[in-house]
């Protein structure tokens, strides 16, 4: 009884462990590969494709309403230009970070429009060389309408079906401040609060490059994963240490170069055709020694041959796979989430998801945990 009670259990913890190495498939900006990114449509699509994370980005309006954008300047991903009511709003602005990033900028800023103004936009394909089809179609969503519709996926989720999350990457906190004159970490943690979300760390995280913004993000919303974003060569044990320790983050984003090691340029890590890898690095091994839990994303993965470097023939699924495999990483952040989804369910076919449970992920735990009950009451009466 005690060797089949001991074989149970090692069952459960097998179960266990190998649920836990399967990477989260994270939709960049939605499904962007195929649609207009950080829009209801690529976030649907997204979902339907199997991601476990939709990725996205925030800004915020001069009603000081969060919206899904990702960059305070609106003419790179939507049809500002041509709306003439906006004409006379053209500025000059300089746009800053806490990481010492300043950009001067002429365009057409979020912070100078209200939202029912932004609704009267209409998105399309950032990248020209994609599929255009469905550029004019999509308004810029609110922050809140992203949170509804993970909410609602994971209501209409049945048990055997995997739960869908958001990954909110909030940036340029200080420069959002300083133009609508409210803290944006604030808004965001009031939208959360008021979805019912700020307590559900298995529908929302966060990530944030600038560290003031991941440590006050960890403040008002203790109980949501926060990643700190990096793509800068070189993060040290002690940093690592530091934002674990002190700042209680859950996990660090990098640029791939930083896992694959190789040609890529410390100071500004290039990943294309020209790259060839040497990793991977011992980057994912030192951010474990923070612990297990301590989670290691990756960005971006593309299809496109030009974003793919040379070592894998510019093939997306032979990179997604040394990233998945070899470089062991905790999420593959994509444009093309189906692609990395098949790559993960081929690599990790008898593996639950870490968010949710894929079919017969949470049917088979509950069946090993009863025989093991059932195992120790035979061991008790004998």
């Amino acid at each position: 009884m005690t060797l089949r009670l001991l074989a149970l259990l090692l069952a459960l913890l097998s179960f266990s462990s190998e649920a836990a190495g399967r990477p989260w498939v994270i939709a960049h900006r939605g499904s962007s590969g195929d649609y207009p990114g950080l829009t209801m449509l690529a976030f649907t699509k997204a979902a339907e494709e199997g991601a476990d994370m939709l990725e996205l980005d925030t800004a915020v309006t001069k009603d000081h309403q969060v919206i899904v954008l990702h960059e305070p300047d609106l003419s790179p991903t939507t049809n500002v230009k041509d709306v003439p009511e906006f004409a006379g709003r053209l500025k000059t602005d300089t746009i800053f970070s806490d990481d010492n990033y300043t950009k001067n900028v002429t365009d057409y800023f979020t912070w100078d429009f209200s939202l029912d103004e932004i609704k009267k936009l209409r998105k399309h394909q950032r990248i020209s060389f994609r599929d255009s089809s469905f550029d004019g179609k999509e308004q810029v969503p609110s922050l809140r309408e992203a949170i509804q519709l993970v909410k609602r996926l994971d209501s209409e989720r049945q048990p055997d079906q995997r739960r869908v999350a958001l990954l909110i990457e909030v940036k340029l906190c200080r420069y959002f401040t300083a133009r609508t004159n409210r803290s944006k970490e604030v808004l965001i943690a009031a939208d959360l609060t008021a979805e019912g979300v700020d307590n559900r760390p298995d529908i929302i995280h966060l990530q944030t490059f600038e560290l003031q913004c991941a440590a006050e993000l960890k403040r008002l919303l203790p109980n949501l994963p926060v990643y700190k974003l990096e793509e800068s060569a070189g993060i040290s044990d002690e940093k690592l240490t530091q934002w674990r320790r002190d700042l209680k983050l859950d996990g660090i984003g990098v640029h791939k170069a930083m896992v694959a090691g190789g040609s890529a340029n410390p100071a500004s890590p290039e990943f294309t055709y020209k790259y060839r890898v040497t990793g991977p690095t011992d980057l994912v091994q030192r951010a474990k020694r923070q612990g297990e839990n301590f989670k290691v994303l990756v960005w971006t993965l593309r299809n496109e041959d030009r974003y793919i470097a040379w070592t894998f023939s510019q093939d997306g699924w032979a990179e997604a796979d040394f990233f998945a495999t070899e470089a062991k990483v905790d999420g593959l952040i994509t444009d093309f989430p189906k692609t990395v989804r098949r790559l993960v369910d081929d690599r990790f076919a008898s593996s639950g998801s870490k968010i949710g449970s894929p079919s017969g992920g949470l049917p088979a735990l509950l069946a090993l945990a009863a025989a093991a009950a059932a195992s120790w009451s035979s061991y008790l009466a004998v």
